[in-house]
């Protein structure tokens, strides 16, 4: 039996691909080891608001070689896959966020706060979470693709008893 989180796309894929190694959440959990990664079935709306153009051409960018031809109206989202467990990685962590602040020095360094402790994030992992303080960040790693299994995601973790093929 395997433990399996349902994520959003375009977020699913940015794991997948490396550029994405936090996944932030509203909830902790004190689960540790092995994760699927569901991509949910579902685009949000707030995808393809216009205004969210800027956060989808750097989302373009990190999906290097694994992108699609990408013009104006994001179809290119509509291609990245849905309604499958997609990957497979440890969960090593899961991180209270106290507080998200830029440092002085590089063009661009910041991090977040859990408790005492100070955790670097790139401007690319800021810019795909959601790092308000009182949220959660999963922390992930070995991200391997598999081949897609299409099943219903659910909410929360949730099991799952079938095979699992890698690519």
């Amino acid at each position: 039996m395997n433990k399996v989180l349902t994520i959003y796309q375009p977020s699913a894929s940015l794991i997948v691909v490396g550029a994405k190694k936090f996944e932030t959440r509203p909830w902790r959990t004190h689960y540790r080891g092995e994760l699927l990664i569901h991509a949910g079935l579902k685009l949000p709306a707030k995808v393809l608001y216009p205004w969210a153009m800027w956060k989808w051409r750097k989302l373009y960018e990190a999906l290097g070689d694994k992108k699609m031809e990408f013009d104006a109206d994001k179809r290119f989202l509509m291609h990245l896959p849905r309604g499958a467990i997609i990957a497979k990685c440890e969960l090593v962590g899961c991180h209270k966020i106290d507080a998200i602040q830029e440092l002085e020095g590089a063009p661009y360094e910041t991090g977040y706060w859990t408790g005492l402790n100070w955790h670097d994030i790139t401007q690319q992992e800021e810019l795909f979470g959601d790092w308000r303080a009182g949220r959660w960040a999963w922390e992930l790693a070995n991200v391997e693709p598999i081949e897609p299994i299409f099943v219903s995601g659910k909410q929360g973790l949730w099991n799952y008893e079938g095979e699992i093929k890698r690519c």
